[in-house]
């Protein structure tokens, strides 16, 4: 997997830094392994990382990269090529996300992060079957024409969730917040700000092209 290191693959940053910082997950799980997220969680280092990847090529340079700890544990989720998926492979990644949401269930560690950067045809499936056993979600690429419209999503969750986007000119990031959290929308925006600056600032783009909304 060949992956060029611009600002629109990592725009899904400033939220994750946010909700580092902000609620403390003990429990990250993150769906698709990268240079823009995994290294993130490494330094934060939560009581327990699970790090799964679709693509086993991209997969097995990542883990000999990357400072793992003891309590950070990475898995193959050997898939085919998205544009491959047929109905048999559908059913199979069906069995592996209700596996794993059981898995995540029994887990004590809260609050839970979940975020979803995996194969664009498992995105839905796995915010669908994994979301609700998280207290935070976070999905890179929700903008109209992105892997995953957040539209597809959203009112499925809002009775339990604040639903946010990080807006920029090129690639969205959603982010949705259980109530139970008790998330302050104004102390948000005003936390996210110097981050957005600080982003905006190392990526020498304008900090106009980059804001938090609420839906």
């Amino acid at each position: 997997m060949n992956v060029e290191n611009t600002w629109d693959w990592k725009t899904h940053q400033p939220i994750l830094n946010l909700m580092l910082t902000e609620f403390h997950p003990e429990l990250v799980v993150e769906l698709g392994m990268g240079y823009n997220s995994t290294p993130l969680f490494i330094k934060y280092n939560p009581k327990e990382l699970i790090c799964i990847e679709n693509d086993e090529g991209w997969f097995k340079a990542l883990i000999t990269i990357f400072p793992f700890k003891e309590n950070h544990h990475t898995f193959l989720h050997n898939t085919p090529d998205e544009k491959k998926i047929s109905d048999l492979c559908y059913r199979e990644n069906l069995e592996y996300y209700i596996q794993l949401r059981s898995r995540i269930e029994k887990k004590e560690n809260t609050p839970k992060l979940l975020f979803v950067d995996n194969y664009g045809c498992l995105r839905l499936l796995s915010i669908l079957v994994l979301g609700t056993a998280f207290d935070i979600i976070i999905h890179h690429d929700s903008q109209p024409g992105g892997s995953l419209v957040y539209t597809e999503y959203f009112d499925k969750f809002r009775e339990d969730y604040d639903c946010y986007l990080l807006k920029t000119s090129k690639n969205w990031t959603s982010c949705l917040i259980h109530k139970q959290l008790e998330c302050n929308p104004d102390q948000l925006y005003e936390k996210i700000m110097p981050i957005i600056t600080d982003f905006c600032l190392d990526n020498d783009i304008s900090v106009n092209q980059m804001y938090l909304e609420r839906q």
